[in-house]
């Protein structure tokens, strides 16, 4: 899917919208391997509006994947 984006944006540098869709799936394919739990979460409570438990339940899950994302975050002044 990178590839694929990356193949995309480089056959139309001027229509970057065209490959929109390839971006979101490339993005949603590294998220899912660096956090798969969070993103489980976030499918399942943020996918529709729901009671106010389940909204605040996605929040939760959206502050989850947060703190997994940061912590997959590469310091270069540690480097």
């Amino acid at each position: 899917k990178l590839e694929m984006a990356a193949t995309c944006e480089r056959k139309h540098p001027n229509e970057r919208f065209l490959c929109h869709h390839l971006r979101n799936a490339a993005s949603l394919c590294i998220l899912s391997s660096l956090c798969p739990s969070e993103i489980d979460a976030i499918a399942a409570l943020c996918s529709s509006s729901g009671t106010e438990m389940k909204r605040k339940q996605c929040r939760e899950a959206q502050r989850n994947l947060d703190s997994c994302m940061i912590s997959h975050q590469h310091d270069p002044d540690l480097s």
